[in-house]
């Protein structure tokens, strides 16, 4: 028969203000990661929306010193056209990684496992008053407490996850669509 964490004998709690300090420093320092990727993002976007802007511009005036038909050219409108999809998906990525991703619908935050009461998403569900109740229901109850800051925790964890992941696309599309392009001009 398999027993699950909650069946369990748990280890006799901590004392003193180590674990509050442990908690305290992960949620700071998951917050401080996530302040990190988002910049990361806002520079790729903006590399590769700068990218897409001169290669559009490249592209579709015919007042720039390199004349269009030589622009269209198999030599350097292919290339250009390659460099400008690969940004496309870069900046993509960029944006998925700068959108809030995660979070899951409040019913309650003892039924739902990864809920949060202090989750943003989650709070704007529950009207003032429920939203009151179930606050001091959680702060009855130090474990209560301590689960909502592990699930906080968790689900930061996740959302740094996600947002490096769509980072790392974003980077890996930006420079295989700028190395296409370089080895399309230097051997055509």
């Amino acid at each position: 028969m398999e027993t699950g964490y909650d069946d369990l004998h748990r280890p006799e709690p901590a004392k003193g203000r180590g674990k509050e300090s442990l908690l305290r420093v992960t949620l700071r320092n998951q917050v401080h990661q996530i302040g990190i990727a988002d910049r990361r993002a806002r520079i790729v976007l903006n590399i590769s929306t700068l990218l897409i802007s001169l290669i559009l511009i490249a592209l579709l005036t015919t007042d720039i010193i390199i004349y269009r038909e030589q622009l269209l050219t198999r030599e350097i409108g292919n290339p250009l056209i390659i460099l400008l999809v690969w940004c496309l998906i870069s900046s993509l990525a960029s944006i998925l990684s700068l959108s809030p991703i995660l979070g899951r619908e409040a019913t309650g935050y003892k039924d739902k496992k990864g809920f949060s009461l202090l989750f943003s998403k989650n709070l704007s569900k529950f009207s003032l008053e429920e939203y009151r109740m179930k606050m001091h229901e959680l702060l009855s109850s130090n474990e209560g407490i301590y689960d909502t800051m592990i699930t906080d925790i968790y689900n930061f964890g996740r959302l740094l996850d996600l947002k490096f992941r769509y980072i790392r696309i974003a980077l890996w599309s930006l420079l295989v669509g700028l190395f296409m392009s370089v080895m399309m001009i230097i051997f055509t």
